[in-house]
């Protein structure tokens, strides 16, 4: 079918196209067919409200979100890591608590020296962190001021 050619016929046309892609069936599975419509405005999206809409309807983010994202998985990562070497550290340490000797001295030197070497890395693998979220700043990314990268005081020892 032609389109019509006087604007006040285009609406008349429009409900026909309509009507016969319904007829055709193309809008029989559609995604979220029989869910109403999330109309939720984003606060944070200012004039790109649609873009980021159609984004995420289609299951995918702006680049600085998935950044962030994968910036948070490393340091969760890093933080079970630490925290398993803490475990370690604090089993062994136990284990040693009632030997003496040349031995056990030295073997908790090496279980204290392990534990610094593992919170040395940590605090690099943050200060990678840090430097990541920085370089994401220039995708739009503004660190939440109550995330802390630093260590909990009991892993101080």
């Amino acid at each position: 079918m032609r389109k019509p050619g006087d604007p006040k016929d285009w609406e008349s046309w429009i409900d026909q196209q309509i009507r016969e892609a319904q007829e055709r069936g193309e809008f029989d599975n559609l995604p979220g067919k029989g869910k109403p419509l999330d109309l939720t405005p984003n606060p944070y999206a200012q004039d790109q409200e649609l873009a980021f809409k159609i984004l995420k309807d289609a299951g995918y983010a702006p680049e600085w979100i998935e950044l962030d994202k994968a910036i948070r998985a490393r340091l969760e990562k890093a933080r079970i890591v630490l925290a398993r070497r803490w475990e370690w550290r604090e089993g062994r340490w136990s284990e040693l608590a009632g030997q003496s000797g040349r031995w056990a001295e030295a073997e908790r030197e090496r279980v204290q020296a392990g534990w610094r070497k593992a919170v040395s890395e940590f605090e690099q693998d943050v200060a990678a962190i840090k430097r990541s979220r920085i370089l994401t700043s220039k995708c739009r990314f503004r660190a939440s001021s109550g995330t802390r990268l630093t260590l909990p005081a009991r892993w101080s020892a």
